[in-house]
């Protein structure tokens, strides 16, 4: 504390307080301290710094003016905490940073999942509009029919003859290769 005494009133200061005065600064600055400081959690004291020695500075000004001590300043240089509560405020942080990437990790989880129903709708939406243009289009079923055993020709190895199933009912019916059910049986 930044302090000094009223030039017109130290004689007056000796004459009643001696040098007692100190003990009377040091019991108020206590005083003043401690109703300040209770006003704040401790992540408050040290990021309102500035604020909490304003308020011990105007406080402690109007406590010492009836003794003629004049208070310049207050500056706090630092809050010092126990090690156990040092400690239990890092847990603090370190606890809200995991609840804030566990909360970014859920928000994620839900855009992805939007994303991912999102995409499903597309796709159903997709084979519905097939679905429907191979209802109005029975010349693209045929189609499909001789692109699929074109495709089974090309792949076919020339040689044994493979059984074959294939329908004609009106729907599309995929070529089955039955000689491997055949030879079991």
């Amino acid at each position: 504390m930044i302090y000094h005494l009223e030039p017109n009133s130290v004689a007056k200061i000796y004459s009643e307080l001696g040098y007692t005065y100190e003990s009377i600064i040091e019991k108020k600055l206590q005083d003043v301290v401690k109703a300040a400081t209770a006003k704040f959690t401790a992540e408050g004291l040290i990021t309102h710094r500035e604020h909490v020695a304003l308020s011990i500075q105007d406080n402690l000004s109007r406590e010492l003016a009836s003794y003629h001590i004049v208070v310049e300043g207050t500056p706090i240089q630092n809050f010092d905490f126990s090690k156990e509560f040092n400690d239990a405020i890092e847990a603090k942080n370190v606890a809200m940073q995991d609840k804030l990437r566990a909360q970014q990790r859920y928000e994620q989880t839900i855009i992805d999942q939007k994303a991912e129903l999102a995409k499903k709708e597309t796709e159903a939406k997709a084979l519905e509009l097939q679905k429907s243009a191979l209802m109005q289009s029975p010349e693209l079923i045929e189609l499909r029919k001789v692109e699929a055993y074109n495709n089974w020709i090309a792949k076919w190895d020339g040689q044994a003859m493979p059984q074959i199933i294939m329908g004609d009912a009106g729907g599309i019916l995929p070529m089955m290769d039955i000689t491997s059910i055949a030879d079991k049986n």
